[in-house]
């Protein structure tokens, strides 16, 4: 080991003599190694390099511990002429050490204290502290020997970085943050604690959170509260607290104990804590939002059908109220005076509620009243408060009503039971010639139990009970190769067995229900084609969308989500929609499936020929495919009328660069002279009949 000269002395300054007899001499030598092996051991335990520098030559001593320092086992394996140790220095910090040596060479600094960055034995960058001073001079007081001490602050500096971030986080997170002791007393808090209670930090320190509390909470609460946060050590939950200003506010609170890393005792309590006074806010106008309808206001059906046996005791009458031939209305003035006219109904209906009475809209031109007065005598009421017009947009509208009525308990024992029966009287009225009024009986549809037993069980259905996809295929009628298949619904009804999709899918357009049996056939659609593309299918799966899913908007987000949760590949999915929705469509709808064709999936015309086809629409939509009626395929042996349809729409198909598929081939004759027209896909009984996913060969490498 080596200590620089100037630490070769005893320790103790006193005088000693000594005789010089070589006993002594040699005891005094043992004594000194030993002193200096101790002063060693001392070095490297408290971390301490020591050394002394040749003011005139820059030469270095210094001890093994300012070798262990830099990572070394001894100091002969480091370079300590000036420019090795310069050397070693980062090169954004070696011109200011160089130039403080200088000066305290020079005598013109008498001592000096500075970190800098170093490269370690490892050759990573570590921070060291160097106090160094002038320790000898020469008669005319040059510098002569300078002697110091240097130290590795890493972890210092580590720890000092981190306490800083950690004060930056304290200081500018959203969240109020405390810091109590183990008795509660707050020690800390940050400036979000101020903007969220008021309560700057001095007038808080040495309080406990007691100051905060809003007064909802009892003593279990916060009893239960302790009781986990000791055990588990943590707590969160929401609870209310109470402002500076005496506003009582909710929040979201979380509580962590801290303790010594050696013990399980808490030492402290964080508490961080967020408002939720905003996010509130925003559930509720959302919740109102999904609730209400936008036009008018008023709650729609599913907020109605919550409310009557909460708020209506004991019996009470359903009235459905139905515009007559608002369709005219809004063919004649546009949508805009027609949706004017309705907030003026929805005024007028609500400006004439009886005490207690609920007020909803059900779809587009119908309103529902639920409340404890007679059917008949409500109806009555209400058919008067349409014998004066009403004046919108400077127009004067004459509108009459079908109102139809029924009562809880006698009509049915919940509120969609007695919204059906509703219906149904009410379409009894506009048989009677409308502007007038019907109560429920059994006898006004002969079909009635098995339409709500059909209601009831589409309810259910809409979470799959009893629904099974079954598949057609779709060939090319050139070669017979399948390149598709069109997913159709199938139901079992738990009391009625099957039920034909021709009977259950108008009644769950009626109904509404449709929308969620739509975004099951897409999902499960979906889910069958990622299934067959990972087997080497290359083909598509069409599936029908109702106008239903079209106009009440849901059909983008039913189909994104469909994609994206089945991960299919989106070119194997085909949308069949009927001629009248391109018709009739507004520009959000056509901007929809504009936006459904930006996905990635094609776009098919269903019935086609069945209508007025709006040519220009189909152009602009960029349609994929149309597809041929069954009814034009039937007579194409016997009709020449058929037969020249056909082709005129083939031909059209041509023209705006789409395909054309024909559906209902029921024979070998039916395919010939389709193929023969160059119709190019065909569908039907003839080429098999709809089974479910299992039953299908699939074939691994079809053209689209």
């Amino acid at each position: 080991m080596h200590v620089p000269k100037h630490l070769d002395g005893p320790l103790d300054c006193a005088p000693v003599i000594y005789a010089l007899t070589p006993e002594n001499h040699a005891h005094a030598e043992q004594e000194l190694r030993r002193h200096k092996q101790r002063l060693e051991a001392a070095l490297k335990a408290t971390g301490i390099g020591i050394f002394e520098v040749d003011a005139r030559t820059g030469a270095a001593e210094v001890s093994d511990s300012y070798a262990a320092i830099f990572g070394y086992a001894d100091s002969k394996e480091m370079d300590l002429s000036l420019v090795g140790r310069f050397s070693r220095m980062h090169e954004a910090d070696r011109p200011r050490v160089e130039a403080a040596y200088r000066e305290l060479a020079d005598g013109r600094r008498g001592e000096v204290q500075m970190e800098y960055r170093a490269r370690s034995a490892d050759g990573a960058f570590q921070w060291f502290r160097v106090d160094g001073h002038v320790a000898e001079r020469d008669p005319h007081g040059c510098p002569t020997h300078l002697i110091g001490i240097i130290q590795n602050i890493e972890r210092f500096r580590l720890a000092q970085e981190q306490a800083r971030l950690s004060q930056v986080v304290f200081d500018n997170t959203h969240d109020g943050i405390i810091i109590t002791d183990t008795d509660g007393r707050i020690l800390a808090a940050n400036p979000a604690f101020t903007a969220i209670t008021g309560y700057t930090a001095p007038e808080v320190l040495g309080q406990t959170p007691r100051l905060l509390k809003s007064g909802r909470h009892d003593a279990k609460f916060y009893q239960q509260m302790w009781r986990s946060l000791l055990r588990d050590g943590a707590w969160q939950g929401e609870i209310w607290d109470r402002k500076k200003s005496g506003v009582v506010y909710p929040e979201w609170l979380s509580i962590s104990a801290v303790g010594d890393t050696d013990s399980v005792t808490p030492t402290h309590f964080v508490a961080t804590f967020s408002d939720l006074t905003e996010i509130k806010t925003a559930r509720a106008q959302i919740d109102h939002v999904l609730r209400h309808d936008p036009l008018t206001g008023l709650p729609n059906e599913k907020t109605l059908a919550e409310l009557p046996e909460t708020r209506l005791w004991g019996s009470y009458s359903l009235v459905l109220i139905d515009i007559d031939h608002f369709k005219l209305i809004n063919d004649a003035h546009g949508h805009d005076v027609g949706d004017l006219a309705l907030v003026a109904v929805a005024e007028r209906l609500r400006a004439n509620l009886c005490q207690g009475e609920l007020l909803a809209r059900h779809g587009s031109d119908e309103f529902i009243i639920a409340g404890r007065t007679p059917v008949s005598d409500r109806a009555s009421a209400l058919l008067g408060l349409f014998e004066s017009p009403f004046r919108v947009a400077g127009t004067e509208l004459s509108l009459t009503v079908s109102i139809g009525g029924c009562s809880y308990p006698d009509d049915g024992g919940d509120f969609y039971t007695l919204l059906y029966r509703a219906e149904s009287a009410a379409r009894a009225a506009k048989s009677s010639g409308r502007n007038t009024f019907r109560s429920y009986r059994a006898p006004l549809d002969a079909g009635a139990s098995r339409r709500l037993s059909i209601l009831d069980g589409l309810r259910r259905a809409m979470h799959g009970e009893g629904l099974v996809l079954h598949f057609q295929p779709q060939v090319d009628l050139g070669s017979g190769a399948v390149v598709g298949f069109e997913a159709l619904m199938r139901w079992r009804h738990p009391v009625l067995g099957s039920v034909s999709p021709c009977e259950f899918i108008p009644f769950a357009e009626e109904s509404g229900t449709i929308v969620a049996l739509g975004a099951w056939a897409l999902t499960n659609a979906c889910r069958q084609l990622a299934t067959w593309q990972r087997s080497g299918f290359a083909g598509t799966i069409a599936v029908n969308v109702s106008s239903v899913q079209i106009h009440r908007g849901a059909l983008l987000e039913q189909v994104f989500r469909a994609l994206t949760e089945s991960a299919c590949d989106p070119a194997g999915l085909r949308l069949e929609i009927t001629e009248s929705v391109v018709l009739e469509a507004p520009q959000a709808v056509l901007d929809m499936l504009l936006a459904l064709k930006r996905l990635g999936i094609s776009l098919a015309i269903d019935d086609f020929g069945t209508g007025y086809s709006n040519l220009v629409y189909l152009c602009r939509l960029n349609v994929d495919e149309i597809k041929i009626d069954r009814a034009f395929v039937a007579n194409l042996s016997s009709g020449e009328a058929d037969v020249a349809i056909v082709r005129a729409i083939i031909q059209m198909a041509n023209a705006i660069g789409a395909g054309v598929i024909a559906e209902g081939i029921e024979n070998a004759n039916a395919a010939d002279r389709l193929a023969a027209l160059g119709c190019r896909r065909g569908q039907g009984y003839f080429f098999g009949h709809p089974v479910a996913a299992e039953e299908i060969p699939i074939p691994k490498t079809p053209s689209r």
